[in-house]
């Protein structure tokens, strides 16, 4: 664990890091707070600081201030000076500081304070760390002040000396603390067994039945994960006895006679760190998501209530147990090795995303989503995985995937019984207009040759209809082959014009091309492409306004996309209605007018654009025209083959 030590004493500084480096830390060191602070702003920032008061410029109350006041970062900061009044103490701890330390420091004393904050940092980390999201980790730093509804919680106060303890009780009820006695060992130990949530002791050394020392053992023992916060009591004063104490799993140590200034210091500190465990271990039980955390054996540490529900296992149950006892490798063996793989390999640091199969008690299995993160506390490897359960997710996927192979299937089937009805319908059609032909040059009378003429013009549009409806069958299909070549797009458009030409003159339509830059040419299927500009030009000579006109042109755009908009003066489009435009056999309320059609124009066209790596688009406005656009590759993509 890293530890920055700021102090202006050089020969303290040389002291420490040789100290520091023998306890198996790594060490940071500084002489001035400015440096400090700007060693703090970094990525993987030390969280166990050694502060001197006395230091140039900025001191380090001013500096643990500063430090207290960021928000989702938690240090522990001991305070090293040569000031020990109370008053001293006090004003170092109400400033942000968690221990206090007095020069000339000794070494077996600092070893024990700062192994004291390094057991909390583990906590706070190891609480923190289980948090799924940021937003989270946000909320649990908001508002943790010493009043946040921890002013009317229960200390509890373990002391033999009736004197000392009413001395206790009087501070503590003044400051609006409720109170849990303890007048031996025996009763401390019964009181934390009966005590629900966090617990904040003040454990006197000297009692019958059980010392202070066995008694804040045994609690740390027992209670849950950064829940309790012990202070040692005594008029034991030796740097040998504070070693003892701190060692044995108390967070504090006050000696007697105290100050009660400085105890309502220590308490707040606390009661500060309490907070922040608090809030922290409140997220993960209430969590909707099940957070497990692991050690680098596989074997689980800690199981949450959410994961105890999605399991049906409980706490006890599941502690010790390797985390592959609830993964089958069912369906996922290679995912189930990867897991194996990532608690095993001392090098995966990044964060790890599974699917995998849960196994309940009851032998149900479920699919589920496991992410793994690592985290280092206690000199070792431990993960943290939140699990979620993704049945409905995995349910819905498997209804996608079924009601897209039925949409498929029924598409198929559409489009097989439109192929074949069109080639059935063909053979009496074919007759049908074969004795109208052979009918009208034997008719003798001009009201014969009228009815003739209407069953020949009949069976011409029908015969329309159906190559357009096997047309569309075969798109639909996918069954449309392309022959590629190279078109000149200013020829070819003169080439199409000159076919709805008539067409326009009899609709008193004006066909414009505007003049194009350049001789454009695309890699295309050169009949397919006909098709598409034909359509598209007979729609805009049928629906424009008579007269009316069209304009033609042509550009490149998105630097290799070659564009053609074709642009009538016609009525426009509905807004509500443009959405359903390319909806095949949907004429928007065209059937009802006197223009002819089948509504599959467009239909066809869009998907030939697209078989064609093209797109196609427009816009429109009631009472002002209609564009409708075209774009494709000026190179065919070269996977599509000729």
């Amino acid at each position: 664990m890293k530890v920055l030590v700021v102090d202006d004493d050089q020969i303290i500084l040389t002291i420490q890091e040789a100290n520091l480096i023998k306890w198996g830390y790594e060490p940071i060191l500084t002489d001035n707070a400015e440096e400090a602070w700007k060693i703090l702003q970094q990525t993987d920032a030390p969280q166990l600081l050694i502060l001197d008061w006395k230091l140039p410029k900025m001191n380090g109350i001013e500096l643990c201030k500063l430090i207290k006041a960021r928000e989702n970062v938690f240090c522990y900061i001991i305070m090293l000076t040569g000031r020990d009044s109370s008053d001293d103490v006090t004003i170092a701890l109400e400033g942000g500081a968690d221990d206090y330390i007095v020069k000339p420091v000794d070494s077996a004393e600092l070893k024990a304070r700062l192994l004291a904050g390094k057991r909390i940092l583990t906590k706070f980390k190891k609480l923190f760390q289980q948090q799924p999201t940021e937003p989270l980790q946000e909320r649990v730093i908001e508002n943790l002040s010493v009043q946040d509804n921890f002013s009317s919680m229960k200390v509890l106060i373990a002391e033999d000396d009736p004197v000392s303890r009413e001395v206790l009780k009087e501070n503590l009820t003044r400051w609006g603390f409720g109170i849990i006695e303890a007048k031996d060992g025996k009763e401390a130990i019964e009181a934390f067994h009966a005590h629900k949530g966090s617990l904040l002791g003040i454990i006197d050394w000297m009692m019958p039945k059980f010392s202070g020392l066995e008694v804040c053992r045994k609690i740390k023992g027992e209670a849950d994960e950064g829940q309790s916060y012990l202070i040692l009591l005594t008029a034991k004063t030796q740097k040998d006895n504070i070693v003892e104490g701190l060692e044995s799993g108390a967070d504090d140590y006050l000696s007697k006679p105290f100050h009660s200034a400085e105890l309502r210091a220590r308490i707040n500190v606390g009661i500060r760190i309490l907070a922040v465990n608090r809030h922290l271990k409140a997220i993960v039980s209430n969590n909707s998501e099940g957070i497990i955390t692991v050690g680098s054996d596989g074997v689980i540490e800690s199981f949450n209530p959410a994961a105890e529900a999605m399991f049906a296992y409980s706490t006890k149950e599941m502690l010790g147990r390797n985390i592959l006892s609830i993964i089958t490798a069912e369906d996922n063996v290679a995912d189930k090795q990867r897991l194996q793989h990532i608690i095993q390999d001392s090098n995966i640091t990044a964060h790890q995303r599974l699917e995998l199969k849960g196994v309940k008690k009851d032998g149900f299995i479920f699919p589920i989503e496991l992410n793994m993160a690592r985290m280092d506390y206690d000199g070792g490897k431990h993960f943290v995985g939140i699990i979620r359960d993704i049945s409905e997710r995995k349910e819905s996927e498997q209804k996608l995937i079924q009601a897209k192979e039925i949409a498929e299937e029924a598409t198929q089937a559409k489009s097989q019984f439109l192929s074949n009805m069109t080639h059935e319908l063909r053979t009496p059609l074919n007759a049908i207009l074969g004795f109208a032909q052979l009918l009208e040059s034997d008719m003798e009378t001009k009201e014969q040759r009228e009815f003739i003429d209407y069953i020949l013009k009949g069976g011409d549009h029908l015969l329309g209809l159906i190559n357009s409806v096997l047309e569309l069958a075969k798109v639909e299909n996918r069954a449309v082959s392309l022959n590629l070549d190279a078109v000149n797009i200013n020829d070819f458009l003169k080439e199409n014009i000159a076919l709805v030409k008539q067409l326009a003159i009899s609709n008193e339509v004006e066909i414009i091309e505007k003049a194009s830059e350049g001789n454009h040419e695309i890699i295309t299927d050169k009949g397919r492409l006909k098709q598409i500009i034909l359509n598209l030009l007979s729609n805009a000579i049928k629906y424009n306004s008579h007269p009316g006109k069209i304009f033609i042109n042509q550009t490149i755009v998105k630097e290799d996309y070659l564009e053609i908009r074709i642009t009538d003066t016609g009525g426009g489009i509905d807004k509500e209605k443009q959405k359903a435009l390319f909806e095949p056999f949907n004429r928007l309320g065209a059937e009802a007018s006197e223009i002819e059609g089948t509504g599959i124009g467009l239909s066809i066209t869009k998907t030939l654009v697209e078989e064609m790596k093209g797109s196609i688009g427009f816009d429109s406005e009631c009472d002002t025209g209609t564009t409708f656009w075209i774009q494709f590759p000026l190179e065919f993509p070269s996977f599509m083959g000729h």
